[in-house]
């Protein structure tokens, strides 16, 4: 991501203890369908004992998508490695409302790209799983944080 854009995004990326947005190193691009993904914050892990949350952005058409999701584990066949993500939450601007299916291949495709950490190029297969209760949370605004 150009170093101009990353001064531009419509939401709060975390900054490390240095003062550092390293997560805007993690992001993949869709320019057929004027979308983008990036990772915002992670929380969790194995230093906290507890299971890894991911939280990312999705732009897509300037509708942005808030996203939480786990990485789980991997599964190995002869066809090869197969990642596997947890949706938890997702929050869509009252906007698309209408466009629910659209989302899920659109949120999908991302989470292919993404594979485990933006290498989604390395697996076979990228398996997302919708754990969301209520499916979707609307917001009614579309903006920054």
């Amino acid at each position: 991501m150009p170093a101009e854009a990353k001064e531009r995004l419509p939401f709060t990326v975390a900054t490390d203890h240095m003062g550092s947005k390293a997560t805007l190193d993690l992001w993949a691009v869709d320019q057929a369908r004027n979308a983008y993904i990036v990772l915002v914050r992670k929380e969790g892990g194995p230093y906290e004992g507890t299971q890894i949350t991911k939280h990312y952005v999705l732009n897509w058409q300037g509708n942005l998508i808030r996203i939480s999701a786990d990485p789980l584990d991997k599964t190995f066949s002869e066809d090869g490695a197969t990642m596997h993500w947890r949706i938890n939450k997702l929050e869509i601007p009252e906007t698309l409302n209408s466009m629910n299916v659209e989302i899920t291949h659109l949120i999908k495709d991302a989470f292919r790209a993404i594979g485990e950490v933006f290498n989604g190029e390395r697996f076979h297969a990228v398996d997302v799983e919708f754990k969301i209760t209520p499916y979707v949370t609307h917001s009614n605004n579309g903006g920054s944080n």
